[in-house]
């Protein structure tokens, strides 16, 4: 957390509705000290975070669930101004988030190793090995514009459950709701310095990255963007959920219908991504000889 007197010394930067370019809000922008005071928050954190109890992660994690439950209104209106979806997406992406942090809630409880027989040489006869997992911390994390909120619950909600601590890049374009999550988790019991969220510039965030200290990097995105980071993580821990390809196949005999659908939907739901040019309408898919064969014999 930083003080008043130290925002106002920040860049700032105006966050706009992309349906209109009006100023949704404005948020502070973190340099490198901050993030790296971030960092040295998550090491600090590492205990106090490792050792709480699961009923309490699981209490804390309840809380901020409660919390986006009790703010959903403002939060889904705030969402759909900065992300350009409609409030129904809004609303959906906000439930969405609640299911992840109550789940994560229940997961907490259910952590456990396990207790191997180790008599497979004749030295081990007798005994038995035990093992248990522990969080790595800190972990770095960074999250896309279209689904702001329920991608950063992905990655907050399973740190918290486990007791990591965790620093999360919030997107440029729609901070402002990740922001507010962030306030929910300070609030909710977890160890302070735990959880924390950081808008910078790309050229900041490297520093994610490159800080020996970070033990996971967690990122979604763009194949590009997930594959250079994973070339500059030496030996840290890297998970990537990169771009996928949302191919459709429509029935020859509901082509029309079914374009004018996915154009409205594809153009809709995220208005701060280039516009998305209709589906082409033409021939009919034809199947190549043989793909959906399947030999009687292999049914």
């Amino acid at each position: 957390m930083t003080t008043k007197e130290q925002q106002k010394d920040r860049e700032t930067a105006v966050i706009h509705a992309p349906h209109d370019g009006s100023e949704v809000g404005v948020v502070s922008l973190a340099g490198p000290e901050e993030v790296r005071g971030a960092l040295d928050a998550n090491v600090a954190a590492t205990r106090a975070c490792r050792t709480l109890p699961a009923y309490e992660r699981a209490a804390a994690l309840r809380k901020v669930a409660d919390g986006l439950v009790a703010e959903r209104a403002d939060l889904a209106r705030t969402l759909s101004l900065e992300a350009g979806k409609p409030i129904s997406q809004a609303r959906l992406e906000l439930d969405r988030a609640v299911f992840v942090f109550r789940d994560a809630a229940e997961e907490a409880t259910r952590i456990s190793g396990e207790v191997l027989p180790a008599d497979a040489v004749p030295a081990g006869a007798g005994r038995i090995a035990v093992t248990r997992r522990f969080p790595l911390s800190p972990i770095a994390a960074i999250t896309p514009f279209n689904f702001p909120v329920l991608l950063a619950a992905h990655k907050i909600a399973p740190a918290m459950a486990c007791g990591a601590t965790i620093t999360l890049k919030p997107p440029p374009q729609d901070p402002l709701t990740t922001l507010r999550l962030a306030e929910l988790v300070k609030a909710s019991g977890y160890p302070a310095g735990g959880v924390n969220v950081v808008p910078c510039h790309v050229e900041v965030a490297q520093l994610l990255i490159e800080d020996p200290r970070v033990r996971l990097i967690t990122f979604t995105g763009s194949a590009k963007a997930g594959w250079a980071i994973r070339a500059k993580a030496g030996t840290k821990r890297v998970a990537l959920e990169l771009g996928g390809n949302a191919a459709v196949i429509v029935e020859a005999d509901d082509r029309e219908t079914c374009a004018r659908r996915l154009t409205a939907a594809s153009s809709l739901v995220h208005l701060v991504a280039e516009p998305v040019a209709p589906p082409p309408v033409g021939t009919p898919f034809e199947m190549p000889a043989g793909l959906l064969e399947v030999d009687e014999d292999e049914r």
